[in-house]
């Protein structure tokens, strides 16, 4: 995650594999063609929420941008996709 604000880079972990079931992500992005990147327009109750509250030095919040899920950037179509398909390692 890169925070806009800050233009600091720091990596959050959501594993939708390991005894998670069906929870979502709990993210409301922003996707635009001509981005590489997507914004984070709000989290909500899901894995992102529960890796804030147990790492609360390196918050994913409102403002910071996705540039990279499962080693995919350049491209935030796919790592969209990647995304919404729930391929999240």
């Amino acid at each position: 995650m890169k925070n806009a604000k800050s233009a600091k880079r720091s990596c959050a972990a959501a594993d939708r594999k390991t005894g998670h079931g069906e929870k979502r992500l709990g993210l409301t992005l922003e996707w635009k063609k001509s981005n590489t990147s997507l914004g984070v327009v709000a989290v909500k109750e899901g894995l992102v929420a529960d890796w804030n509250a147990a790492h609360p030095a390196e918050q994913v919040r409102e403002g910071d941008r996705i540039v990279e899920v499962n080693g995919l950037r350049g491209n935030n179509n796919i790592v969209r996709k990647v995304l919404l398909l729930g391929h999240v390692a």
